[in-house]
This record gives structure tokens, C-alpha cells and sequence, in this order.
């Protein structure tokens, strides 16, 4: 059988100049459809899954510095069974859904918590989770019925590259990176995981809400191909929503987005003569002498009201 992930092609990459090149037009479109889509009300979330070290913090830190953060907030689902593990299975995500015009970034969302407890747990721990694929896509389905734009992305390693990006994080941030949590060995039993990760597609990919799946083995190319579909889904949301308005006879009036561009406004044909430089510098370096001796001639009366006492 085939796999889903086998037929991603993962020596696609893209370099540094062609990279450049599309982030300069992705990173200001990104932060004006956001703005765009605060206005006109649109919710926005995106979940970002895939395999540990594929890079998903790094490109989430890219989105953040595009946007405006008082319209978005960033979560993970890394500690939530154990800090509230009698809770419903969705009760912390319906608590943290966005506003209308709001966005949320998942790195690990409701798949991670639920593959957690399928692999390597005891029957009364996956027993305790209590959910399945077709409760989470009936769940998914209560948000896209209500206008939310949902993005799920899935950043596909090969399992050389996979152990070359944790022993790089190892280097870097030291072998207790490594412990975090202890359903974070992907990179030990890739296959096994590999399984699990083919299940969660075929069981949870519905029209209403795709999964993307995106090759990692380069950074830059999965980057510009995640910031390309993100861009892609939000023109056609506020296409969308125009739409709705106008049938229900409303205009939609979004902000403007150019850039403020302050320097452009400062005058650099101004001058002044020579001479009259010197007077007035010497006029304010004068001034700036007093001042000094106002301080100094304070500063010591202080003390010496400070003595009297």
C-alpha cells in the first residue's frame, strides 16, 4: 500500500535569493490580510503538526513577526492532559477559541493530544481520553459551519533529516531538549509513528477541513509553501464573506493597509547658513551650560538643607 506520506516529494527545496524573494511578497501580504481579516470578522486557526524538530517553531515566529499581536494568540496542546486530565477532550480548545476577526496558531493542537495516548499508553489512559476522529471532525465541523477559516498543516520529514534536526537541537539547546515530554521519540520508532500519522489523514482529512501536508526536509521550501496556502485560503475567506454581505445588502470596508512611511514626509532640502549655524550653536550650548550649573547649584543647596537638619 502506498502511504500518504510517501508520495511527498522531500528533495524539493528552494534557494536563499528565490526564497528572499517570495517572503518579501508573502510576509507584508500576510500582515495585510490579517489586518484585513480582524476587520471584517473573520476567525482564523491554524494547527501545525508534524514530526519533532521539522522546524514549526521556527516558522511560527516567522508568522508572528508579520501580524499584528493584539489580533492573535499562540497555543500548545504539548501539556494539557497532564495539568487537567479529567477534563472534557475539547473543553480547553472551545475555551481558547478566537473571537470573530481573531487568529490562533496551534503548535500541537487537539491530533497531538490525541496520538499521545495512542502511542505507547496504558488502556486506562487512552480509555480516559475518550475520543476519536469522528468526534474531532465533528468538532471541526461546528467551526468551519460557523465562517471559521481552519488550517491544518502537517510539516513531513524523512527520518534521516528527522534525526539530523534533533541531534543539531541537541547541540544547541542540550540533551535535555531531548526529555520533554515522553511521547516526543518519533525519531526512535519513525515507522511506528509513521502508522499513526497515516491514520490521523485517511480518518480526519474531510472538504471542510484539509490537511496540508508539507515537505520539511527543506526549511525555506516548506516556509514559502505554508505561507503561500495561508495567504491563498485568506483572500478567498474575505472573497467569501464579501460575498455574504453583499447578499445580505452590507458593505465590507477594510482597513487600509499601505505602509506609514515617516521618513518620506521629512524635508532634506532644508539648510542653513554657516554663520547662522554658529549663532544658534552657540546660543543653545550656552543655554545647556546654564542648565548644568542651575543642577549643580541645586543639587548642593539640597545637601546642605539635608546637613542643617
Amino acid at each position: 500500500m502506498i502511504l500518504v506520506l510517501e508520495k511527498i516529494d522531500l528533495k524539493q527545496s528552494l534557494k536563499k535569493d528565490a526564497y528572499n524573494e517570495k517572503m518579501s511578497y508573502f510576509e507584508t501580504r500576510l500582515g495585510e490580510l490579517q489586518r484585513a481579516c480582524r476587520a471584517a470578522g473573520i476567525p482564523v486557526i491554524i494547527l501545525f503538526e508534524g514530526w519533532r524538530g521539522s522546524q514549526r517553531s521556527v516558522i511560527i515566529n516567522h508568522m508572528m513577526q508579520q501580524m499584528d499581536a493584539r489580533g492573535f494568540r499562540v497555543y500548545s496542546a504539548s501539556k494539557m492532559a497532564d495539568e487537567e486530565p479529567d477534563q472534557p477532550f475539547f473543553e480547553p480548545f472551545w475555551r481558547q477559541l478566537p473571537a470573530k476577526g481573531n487568529m490562533a496558531v496551534y503548535y500541537r493542537s487537539w491530533y497531538y493530544l490525541k496520538n499521545e495516548y495512542t502511542f505507547d499508553r496504558d488502556a486506562d489512559q487512552v480509555k480516559r481520553i475518550n475520543t476519536s476522529y469522528r468526534h474531532i471532525n465533528a468538532f471541526e465541523k461546528q467551526l468551519t459551519d460557523d465562517n471559521y477559516v481552519l488550517l491544518k498543516f502537517f510539516v513531513h520529514v524523512s527520518e534521516k533529516q528527522l534525526k539530523a534536526n534533533v541531534q543539531k537541537a541537541e547541540k544547541t539547546y542540550g540533551k535535555g531538549w531531548n526529555k520533554v515530554s515522553e511521547s516526543d521519540d518519533d525519531f526512535v520508532d519513525y515507522q511506528r509513528y509513521l502508522e499513526i500519522y497515516e491514520k490521523m489523514f485517511i480518518d480526519s482529512d474531510r472538504p471542510n477541513a484539509h490537511w496540508y501536508l508539507i515537505a520539511g526536509d527543506d526549511t525555506r521550501f516548506a516556509e514559502v509553501s505554508i505561507f503561500d496556502v495561508i495567504v491563498q485560503r485568506l483572500e478567498l475567506a474575505l472573497a467569501e464573506a464579501e460575498a455574504r454581505r453583499q447578499k445580505a445588502g452590507q458593505q465590507l470596508v477594510l482597513p487600509r493597509t499601505e505602509i506609514y512611511d515617516v521618513l518620506s514626509k521629512v524635508d532634506l532640502s532644508k539648510e542653513i547658513a554657516k554663520a547662522e549655524y554658529k549663532e544658534k550653536l552657540d546660543v543653545f550650548s550656552g543655554i545647556h551650560h546654564y542648565h548644568g550649573c542651575l543642577y549643580f547649584s541645586v543639587w548642593h543647596l539640597f545637601l546642605y538643607c539635608k546637613q542643617c537638619k
